[in-house]
């Protein structure tokens, strides 16, 4: 990306992020925290910033670029809100522009190298380092595993440690 476009889409994100800074969206704490046993370091707020920096890189590229979803956490709390419909619409005509869909990955997808290094590229250029909850390669299930070995943010009852 050139340094003009860089600049376009960062003061575009940051634009983004001050609606969704406003945006309240603590209508999910219970039911996500009763779905996920959460590890310390990824808090329900700390999730909830997450996924509004992912979402207003998303609304400032709108559709130009793909943008990579490369935290299982994050991206579960995605869905936790989409399933409040009318809530998520109003979300995305307020603070987005349009409505923002949801493309599930296939199984075993893995982001291309060049995806994720534009998304950290975007990502760092408006809000400086990533919180570790941002995967940077193929994710590391070890990472998150729970007493019980689940993968508690992927939520998919896969063993963290294993295949």
């Amino acid at each position: 990306m050139s340094n003009f476009i860089c600049d376009s889409i960062s003061e575009s994100v940051i634009s983004h992020h001050r609606l969704m800074a406003r945006y309240d969206l603590s209508f999910l704490k219970h039911r996500f925290d009763g779905a996920r046993k959460f590890l310390s370091h990824d808090s329900f707020e700390s999730l909830t910033e997450e996924l509004k920096k992912y979402l207003s890189i998303v609304a400032a590229v709108s559709g130009r670029h793909p943008v990579v979803m490369n935290s299982p956490c994050v991206d579960a709390l995605w869905n936790h809100l989409i399933l409040h419909t009318r809530k998520y619409a109003r979300f995305c005509d307020q603070c987005c522009g349009s409505f923002i869909h949801h493309s599930p990955n296939p199984p075993g997808f893995e982001p291309s190298p060049e995806l994720t290094e534009s998304f950290f590229k975007m990502y760092t250029a408006c809000f400086g380092s990533p919180h570790q909850t941002w995967d940077r390669g193929p994710v590391d299930r070890s990472t998150r595993c729970d007493a019980t070995g689940q993968d508690p943010c992927h939520g998919d009852g896969k063993p963290c440690c294993g295949a």
